[in-house]
């Protein structure tokens, strides 16, 4: 496995726990009514920060607890390769392909909103969650790409 592997496999595992934690989190405030309150405006706000804030710092965290890791086990450093246009290439195929599925999951969330069958604190806390799937998918997409050879 290469070093670009294992660090989409690493952002992958990462975003997987984070967005976990994100649908747990606000699956109980909706269960718990918290939505439906005057208090509701502030809560999807603290929920969007909390979010970003934990997603960086787990990022990091999980980052550097795998290499510390993968040093202790192979006994070695892990080579510090370049990004070559292949790299470049992978990333913006991914992205490109999160972003559109993203762009209709989105639209769709407006529909929903625009008939009747959500509110908006539930609209913008499905995209959020909408953002987490594209990421996870992207980091998917890079995975089966690398595996392939592109």
């Amino acid at each position: 496995m290469s070093s670009q592997e294992k660090r989409v496999a690493v952002s992958l595992f990462s975003s997987i726990i984070v967005f976990w934690y994100f649908i747990t989190y606000a699956t109980g405030l909706h269960t718990g009514g918290a939505l439906t309150g005057p208090d509701a405006n502030y809560l999807v706000g603290k929920i969007a920060f909390i979010m970003i804030g934990i997603g960086i710092v787990a990022t990091i965290i999980i980052h550097i607890i795998f290499t510390i890791i993968y040093t202790v086990a192979k006994g070695e450093q892990d080579e510090a390769e370049s990004e070559d246009e292949r790299d470049k290439l992978i990333e913006l195929k991914a992205m490109h392909i999160a972003f559109v599925v993203f762009s209709f999951a989105f639209m769709g969330l407006l529909g929903f909103m625009a008939f009747g069958g959500m509110g908006p604190y539930m609209v913008i806390l499905h995209t959020i969650g909408s953002l987490y799937a594209a990421s996870i998918l992207a980091d998917c997409i890079k995975l089966f790409l690398y595996r392939r050879g592109f």
